[in-house]
């Protein structure tokens, strides 16, 4: 019933919670004994190797150490598996001075939600759309790899909106950029950088343009003769 992010911060910060729930894990028998093995291998983490684990477990856990994000990551005002049965908008706002840092709330956002999406099974009869802005803030994020060539079967579509090419190639590291742009449509607005521009030029392709041109000319002549001879 308290199975939550924050349940998890608080055993991990606390050295003598984690002795204690490492050894019911070792006794436990769920999973198939699976959960004791997980158990059992904690307990090799010793010494200095165990406190280097620790501190890197809690600066990636640090996120969690707000008032504000202890509250939407204990408990839920709404169940996400609606997403699957009905109509459902569901809106992940954080404020602009709290985004960089609010980075891995978000991140837990949506990679939660996509994979609630890929558990109703593949179908493309009802279609999720994840409509992100600002995308070039999450960085690079697995769950988006693998919803642009994985999880379009099971109904996942998105859209992302990045400011330039440079900021696209910096979320999708490795030539995972070239994925992205060979599956999708892309819409383009008021482009200002070369690399940009160029790009879109690049695609476009050359083109003979026909060109209708014309003109008008008028000329005037007059002849006359010497030593007072008629002339014209």
């Amino acid at each position: 019933h308290d199975r939550s992010l924050q349940t998890l911060r608080g055993i991990t910060a606390n050295p003598e919670e984690l002795e204690v729930t490492i050894a019911l894990m070792r006794k436990s028998t769920a999973w198939d004994g699976m959960l004791a093995r997980m158990g059992d291998q904690l307990t090799h983490f010793k010494d200095k190797e165990l406190g280097s684990v620790m501190t890197t477990c809690g600066r990636f856990l640090s996120f969690l150490d707000s008032p504000a994000v202890a509250k939407s990551t204990t408990t839920s005002s709404f169940n996400p598996k609606e997403l699957l049965t009905g109509k459902m908008s569901i809106f992940l706002i954080v404020p602009p001075e709290y985004l960089r840092v609010s980075v891995p709330l978000i991140r837990v956002w949506l990679s939660t939600l996509m994979l609630i999406v890929v558990k109703g099974g593949v179908q493309n009869k009802r279609l999720t759309y994840f409509v992100i802005d600002e995308a070039g803030s999450l960085s690079h994020l697995n769950c988006l790899d693998d919803a642009i060539d994985k999880y379009r079967k099971f109904g996942i579509r998105l859209i992302l909106m990045y400011q330039s090419l440079g900021q696209l190639k910096t979320c999708w590291p490795d030539g995972g950029d070239l994925t992205l742009l060979a599956n999708t449509t892309q819409v383009y607005w008021a482009v200002q950088d070369f690399a940009t521009a160029e790009s879109i030029s690049n695609r476009l392709g050359e083109t003979t343009i026909v060109v209708e041109s014309g003109g008008t000319s008028s000329g005037r002549s007059r002849q006359s003769a010497d030593h007072g001879s008629q002339g014209s």
